[in-house]
């Protein structure tokens, strides 16, 4: 677990293709596209979602990576609804158009729809997250992981544990953590509720030592 600020360190660059995993008998770095190697000692591969779109074609439903859907998960017919994998919704809470494609959000949608269904037609607001567990550490992404131009608040005594929580306009958009699922709840929490950073909430965030609170 030594060493965690390096495997975070390039999160602040935009992302690169990965060219090439560099290494002998293990592994030591990666080669993106560019020609930039970058050390490592642990690579993970996600291979994503293949999503079965092929059955709306000539249809009047607008696909694009998946079925584009508004705040309502709504489609562009009306009557039919898009959740989980499939649906590019708005994101209400962030202000972006994205795709979450993890079994706790697509749960969470498919409610969500069941509701709507049911005449309870309020925006599907949530703060996505997803995560993995290797090595008995857990890697946790909350929000947008990849926020351009956002602050940067670093958490965690970068041996055992390591974060960066994302702000934008004084509200909390992302979070990428290590080793501190603790912190995962709170966070969706927070960025849910549009709370904002004032100058208490950033002292807690920046102190690892301290609980991050659930709300203002």
């Amino acid at each position: 677990m030594e060493h965690l600020e390096s495997i975070h360190g390039h999160s602040r660059q935009s992302p690169q293709e990965v060219a090439e995993v560099v290494g002998e008998d293990r592994v030591t770095g990666v080669k993106t596209i560019n020609g930039e190697t970058l050390p490592a000692q642990l690579v993970g591969a996600g291979i994503g979602v293949k999503r079965n779109l092929d059955f709306l074609k000539d249809t009047s439903i607008q696909v694009n990576r998946g079925i584009l859907a508004n705040e309502f998960l709504e489609s562009s017919v009306k009557d039919i609804w898009a959740a989980g994998d499939v649906a590019e919704f708005q994101d209400a809470v962030l202000g972006m158009r994205h795709m979450m494609g993890n079994w706790s959000n697509a749960s969470d949608q498919g409610i969500y729809v069941g509701h709507v269904m049911a005449g309870n037609r309020k925006p599907f607001e949530a703060a996505s997250s997803y995560s993995i567990t290797a090595f008995n550490f857990n890697v946790a992404f909350v929000g947008d992981p990849k926020p351009e131009g956002a602050e940067v608040i670093e958490r965690g005594d970068k041996e055992h544990t390591f974060g960066r929580i994302f702000v934008k306009n004084d509200r909390i958009v992302g979070a990428t953590l290590i080793a501190r699922p603790m912190d995962r709840p709170p966070l969706k929490e927070l960025i849910r509720h549009r709370v904002p950073v004032d100058a208490r909430l950033r002292a807690i965030l920046s102190d690892y030592t301290k609980q991050i609170p659930m709300g203002r």
